[in-house]
């Protein structure tokens, strides 16, 4: 999957596809980055959902930026994944998963930098694309 996350969003106003969106929509190439340039409000979202991830990264000490950048490359496979069974249904049902999970990643990365007093935590997240069986060891937290 091709999805670039930047620290701006680009507007393109060249493209009739483009909107504006955390990547070049001259370049979207598969179906969710078309989902995003083509729809108005799942590209704000994008956006906005940038924005939070930017935001966080400043925040956060090296070691944790490169944790935070593994765990939005692993969410967005895990969009990637979980949103493909709606692409099959139908372009409205892949723009309401997407929408669904942007919306609910924005909310973590807006949360996931916290200070208390004088210590910063900065809050993983694991995305699993198929459901944690009871008996089944839970992710390693890399002792965050």
């Amino acid at each position: 999957m091709k999805i670039w996350i930047s620290g701006f969003a680009v507007l393109l106003v060249l493209s009739p596809m483009a909107r504006a969106a955390s990547f070049d929509c001259a370049k979207a190439a598969t179906q969710q980055e078309k989902a995003i340039c083509g729809d108005a409000k799942l590209s704000a979202l994008d956006s906005e959902m940038t924005t939070a991830y930017t935001a966080a990264l400043e925040k956060i000490s090296e070691r944790a930026q490169k944790e935070m950048r593994s765990d939005q490359r692993d969410w967005l496979q895990w969009m990637a994944t979980v949103c493909r069974t709606a692409q099959l249904q139908s372009a409205t049902d892949l723009i309401a998963c997407m929408s669904r999970a942007y919306q609910e990643r924005t909310e973590i990365l807006q949360s996931a930098a916290m200070q208390k007093g004088s210590v910063l935590f900065y809050m993983r997240s694991r995305y699993v694309d198929s459901p944690i069986k009871q008996g089944d060891p839970m992710p390693d937290a890399g002792g965050y």
